[in-house]
C-alpha cells in the first residue's frame, strides 16, 4: 500500500501523519488539508474519485503547502492546480501523473507547462524502473523459460 509506505517513511523522519480514505467526508478531508504542510494523493481513480480533489480542496491548501500526486492525474483539477502554482498560491507540487483523457499532444503541452515552473518537480510515472524490479523481472523471465522448456509452463493466460 503506497499510503502506508509513505506514512512509514514520514514517521521515521519525525513527521506527523494523518490520512483519509473512502469513508472520510469531504468536510473532514478539507479540515485535514487546511492543517497539512504536505498532502499526498495516492488513491486509485474510480468513477467516484475522478475529480474529487477539486477547486475547493485545492483552495484549502495552505500557501506554504506542497501537493504530491502519485495516484492518478484525473483525481484533481490539473488546470486549476497549474494556475495556483503559477500564481504562487501554494509552495509547490510533486507530480508523476497527469491527466490522461486528452489527446497525446495536449497532454504533452500540459506536462511541459508544469515542468517550466520552478516550484514543480515532475517525474515520469515509472515506479517499476528500479534495479530491484529489473532483477525480479529477470528472475521471472528465467523461471518462465525454464518451465516452458520443462513442458509445464507457469503464469499462463487463458
Amino acid at each position: 500500500n503506497i499510503g502506508q509506505n509513505i506514512t512509514r517513511i514520514a514517521d521515521a523522519i519525525g513527521m506527523h501523519t494523518d490520512y483519509a480514505n473512502s469513508k472520510t467526508t469531504k468536510e473532514e478531508l478539507k479540515e485535514k488539508v487546511q492543517k497539512s504542510d504536505i498532502v499526498v494523493l495516492c488513491y486509485p481513480l474510480t468513477e467516484s474519485s475522478k475529480g474529487s480533489f477539486d477547486k475547493e480542496l485545492l483552495d484549502s491548501l495552505q500557501r506554504d503547502a506542497v501537493l504530491i500526486n502519485v495516484g492518478r492525474g484525473l483525481l484533481l483539477d490539473q488546470d486549476y492546480l497549474l494556475t495556483k502554482l503559477k500564481n504562487n498560491e501554494i509552495l509547490g507540487a510533486g507530480i508523476d501523473v497527469f491527466n490522461a483523457d486528452e489527446t497525446i499532444m495536449d497532454a504533452r503541452e500540459d506536462i511541459l507547462e508544469f515542468t517550466r515552473l520552478d516550484n514543480v518537480v515532475a517525474t515520469p510515472h515509472i515506479g517499476f524502473n528500479t534495479k530491484e524490479a529489473f532483477q525480479r523481472l529477470d528472475k521471472e523471465i528465467m523461471e518462465d523459460l525454464l518451465s516452458i522448456s520443462a513442458g509445464s509452463p507457469i503464469n499462463l493466460v487463458n
